[in-house]
C-alpha cells in the first residue's frame, strides 16, 4: 500500500471520528440541558416563595417581576459562557475542556454530598420527636401562615431579589459548565439553550398565567400548594439533588476516562510527539517540529476532536 493511500485514509478516519465525536457532544449538551432544566423547575424553594409572591396583593405584577430577574440570571449566565467560548466549544481533549468536565464533576459531587447532608439531619429531626414521645407533626394551623393577608409585606424589589437568592446556583453552574460545549453553529445547540432557559422557568411562567387567568382562585390554590411543599420539600430536594448530582458525577467521569485515558492519549499521539494549543477565539492549530518553530496543520493533519 502506498504512502499516499495510508494517509488519506487516516484522513477520512480522522474525519469520521471528528463528525461522530461532534455529534455525541451535541446530543450529551442537548440530553444535560433538558434534565437541568427539569430539576430546576421542579425545584420546590423557588415555587414555594413565587407562590407567596403571587399570593400577595397585585401579585400578578410582582410575578412578573420575578420571572423577568430569573430569566435575566439565566440568560446572563448562558450568554457569559457563550461569550467566552464565540459559540464554538474547545475540542474535548483541550485543557478548557476538560477543565469544564472537571467543573461539572465537582458540581455533580457537590450536589450529593448536599442531598445525603440534608436526608441524614432529616431522619435525626424525625427519629428525635419520636424518642421523646412528641408528635412528628405539628398541630394543624400551628405553622401555617396567616390566610387573611399572605405576603403582605412583598414588593416589586423584594421579589426581584428572591428571584436572584433562590436560583438553584448550583444547578445553573452545572448548566453553565454543559454550555461551554454548545456549538451555536449548529441549530440543535441552539434550540436547546432557548428551551433550557423555558424549561427552568415553565413553572412559574404557569403559575404567573393561572394568576392572570383565575385570580382569586389561584390565590386560594397556591396557598394551598405552598403548604403542600412547606411539608415535602425535604424529600423532593433531597431526590431532585441527588438524581442530578450522580448522573452528572457518571457523565463527568465517563467523558474524562474517555478524552484523557490511555486509549486517548495513544490516539493523540498518532504521527508523532507534539504540542497541541488551542484558543477561545478558534484559533488554527499549530505544531512545534524538531527545530522548535510553529507551522500551521493544514485540515488533514488536525488532530482528532
Amino acid at each position: 500500500m502506498s504512502l499516499t493511500s495510508v494517509r488519506t485514509a487516516t484522513t477520512a478516519t480522522g474525519s469520521s471520528r471528528r463528525s461522530g465525536e461532534t455529534k455525541g457532544a451535541d446530543g450529551a449538551v442537548v440530553i444535560d440541558l433538558l434534565l437541568i432544566g427539569l430539576v430546576v423547575t421542579l425545584f420546590p424553594l423557588p415555587v414555594m416563595a413565587f407562590a407567596l409572591v403571587l399570593a400577595s396583593p397585585r401579585g400578578a405584577r410582582k410575578g412578573l417581576a420575578f420571572i423577568l430577574a430569573w430569566l435575566a440570571c439565566l440568560v446572563a449566565v448562558t450568554a457569559a459562557v457563550l461569550l467566552l467560548t464565540d459559540g464554538q466549544p474547545p475540542p474535548p481533549r483541550s485543557p478548557p475542556s476538560v477543565a469544564a468536565l472537571v467543573a461539572t464533576l465537582l458540581i455533580g459531587a457537590g450536589l450529593v454530598v448536599h442531598g445525603e447532608r440534608r436526608r441524614r439531619r432529616n431522619r435525626r429531626a424525625t427519629r428525635a420527636p419520636a424518642r421523646a414521645g412528641a408528635p412528628t407533626a405539628p398541630a394543624s394551623g400551628s405553622s401555617a401562615p396567616s390566610a387573611e393577608s399572605p405576603g403582605e409585606g412583598v414588593t416589586v424589589r423584594s421579589a426581584v431579589l428572591l428571584a436572584v437568592l433562590l436560583q438553584p446556583w448550583g444547578m445553573v453552574g452545572a448548566a453553565a459548565a454543559t454550555i461551554v460545549q454548545a456549538d451555536l453553529s449548529r441549530g440543535t445547540s441552539f434550540a436547546a439553550l432557548a428551551f433550557f432557559c423555558l424549561l427552568a422557568t415553565s413553572t412559574l411562567l404557569a403559575m404567573e398565567l393561572y394568576v392572570v387567568l383565575s385570580p382569586e382562585r389561584a390565590r386560594r390554590t397556591l396557598l394551598g400548594l405552598r403548604e403542600r411543599l412547606l411539608r415535602h420539600k425535604e424529600p423532593a430536594v433531597v431526590l431532585l439533588c441527588l438524581l442530578l448530582g450522580l448522573w452528572l458525577v457518571g457523565r463527568s467521569l465517563w467523558l474524562i476516562a474517555d478524552r484523557c485515558g490511555p486509549a486517548a492519549m495513544r490516539m493523540q499521539d498518532v504521527g508523532g510527539p507534539a504540542v497541541h494549543r488551542w484558543s477561545p477565539k478558534a484559533a488554527p492549530w499549530t505544531r512545534s517540529d524538531s527545530s522548535g518553530a510553529q507551522r500551521m496543520l493544514p485540515a488533514a493533519e488536525e488532530p482528532y476532536r
